[in-house]
């Protein structure tokens, strides 16, 4: 533990410290190596479409419940209080 923080909060440091000096002109390179894009769009959109396809299968794969599905969030539907999301 450092700093009286929680155990394995050191990994929220500041970038700035912690990267290599040249890493703005090795980012590229980097990125490359990590198999990851540059552009932050792609890379969250990237993120969401796994995320969307492992619930798809995970929606397939569960047993049926009436009035509830997951599609991207878990929905929920009851004749007392409408439609929930979580």
């Amino acid at each position: 533990m450092q700093g009286g923080l929680g155990e394995g909060t050191d990994r929220y440091r500041n970038p700035d410290e912690d990267l290599p000096a040249a890493f703005a002109a090795q980012r590229t390179a980097y990125y490359e190596t990590l198999h990851l894009p540059l552009d932050s769009g792609t890379f969250v959109r990237g993120g969401q479409d796994e995320l969307a396809v492992a619930l798809t299968a995970l929606d397939h794969a569960m047993p049926r419940y009436r009035g509830m599905s997951i599609v991207g969030y878990v929905s929920f539907h009851t004749v007392e209080d409408g439609e929930r999301s979580l």
